[in-house]
C-alpha cells in the first residue's frame, strides 16, 4: 500500500514539475514571429499603392548570390469572391543578385487589387503577395 502510494505521489510530483515548464516555454515564445527559409533568397518585398488615377507596384527581390533571377507579376482584381489575372509583367536576368520589376497600369474603380509576384531564382521559387488596394 505505501508502495502505490509513494508511486502516486512521485507522479503527480513528476507531472506537476514538467506541466509547469511547458507553460513558461510556450509564455516565452508567444510573441516569436516565423519566418520561412529560403536557400538563394535573402529579401523579397511586393508594393501596391494608387497614385493620379493610375495603379503603382514594384517588386523588388535581393538574392544571396548571382543567380537566374525573374519576377513573373501578376495584377489581380477581386471579382465574385475570386481573385482574377486581368494583366502580367515579366523580367529577368542570367546573373544578378538583385531585381526589380516597377510598372503603372490604369484600371476600372471601384474594385480591390493586388499583385501576385512569382520569383524565381535558380532552382528556387516562391510566391509573394502586395496588399490589397481598393481603387
Amino acid at each position: 500500500m505505501k508502495t502505490n502510494q509513494k508511486f502516486i505521489i512521485l507522479s503527480l510530483f513528476i507531472f506537476t514539475l514538467f506541466s509547469s515548464n511547458v507553460q513558461v516555454v510556450a509564455q516565452s515564445h508567444k510573441n516569436m514571429v516565423i519566418k520561412p527559409y529560403y536557400l538563394n533568397l535573402k529579401h523579397a518585398e511586393v508594393q501596391l499603392s494608387t497614385s493620379s488615377n493610375r495603379l503603382t507596384f514594384k517588386v523588388d527581390v535581393i538574392a544571396v548570390k548571382n543567380c537566374n533571377l525573374s519576377i513573373s507579376a501578376y495584377l489581380q482584381r477581386y471579382t465574385n469572391g475570386n481573385w482574377v489575372n486581368i494583366k502580367s509583367w515579366y523580367t529577368s536576368n542570367d546573373s544578378a543578385k538583385k531585381l526589380t520589376l516597377s510598372k503603372s497600369y490604369t484600371s476600372t474603380r471601384n474594385h480591390k487589387y493586388r499583385i501576385s509576384a512569382t520569383i524565381k531564382c535558380d532552382n528556387e521559387q516562391i510566391k509573394k503577395y502586395s496588399n490589397v488596394v481598393s481603387y
